[in-house]
């Protein structure tokens, strides 16, 4: 079965998802990935990751204080906020150098393959087989499946991000998982190192 890279995201295998399981907006307990502003040390401590929105939008930042601040935020919501040119309540963070020129969909895959290395996300996603995913967001159409008009046009790049995870989970093995930065503990739940 050829795997759909670009749209229309309309075939009717298609599953289509905005809230769940597959959302960043999801809560992801036991999750823990680096504190990675721009310039962060290296190796970077690891912090508690609410969900993987909150880090996404972190990783925008510049400084640690802005890092903390958007991981701070009370919900998924908030963190996206403040993580935007808007930013929230009177403050902004500044958005780190290449941002928009793939750093961004370099950060949503690395917080997607340590989500989904997670129960109950690893075996939901699997069950999804080979079909289509798309991101059926009505306003975000860089990472959602929808166009400004509500056609399936949209450019999907997280519905993208979670098949090509999908499509690694079966095959990662431990020295993947070490590059990935994720180690199994003593007792098998996974968690980032």
């Amino acid at each position: 079965m050829l795997v759909q890279i670009e749209g229309p995201w309309d075939r009717p295998d298609t599953l289509y998802f905005w809230r769940g399981p597959f959302s960043n907006f999801a809560a992801t307990p036991g999750l823990q990935l680096p504190a990675a502003w721009h310039g962060h040390p290296n190796p970077a401590a690891l912090v508690a990751v609410p969900t993987t929105e909150h880090w996404f939008n972190a990783c925008k930042a510049t400084s640690e204080d802005d890092f903390r601040w958007v991981m701070a935020a009370p919900t998924a919501r908030s963190a996206k906020q403040r993580g935007s040119a808007a930013g929230e309540g009177g403050r902004r963070i500044t958005l780190r150098p290449g941002w928009d020129e793939g750093i961004s969909r370099q950060v949503m895959l690395a917080a997607n393959r340590a989500k989904f290395l997670l129960e109950p996300f690893r075996s939901l996603l699997l069950l999804t087989g080979t079909a289509p995913l798309a991101e059926d967001s009505p306003n975000d159409y860089r990472w959602g499946c929808r166009d400004r008009a509500g056609g399936f046009t949209g450019r999907n790049w997280l519905g993208l991000t979670l098949m090509q995870v999908r499509a690694e989970l079966p095959s990662l093995h431990t020295a993947q998982l070490e590059r990935l930065h994720i180690t199994t503990t003593a007792r098998g739940a996974r968690r980032a190192a």
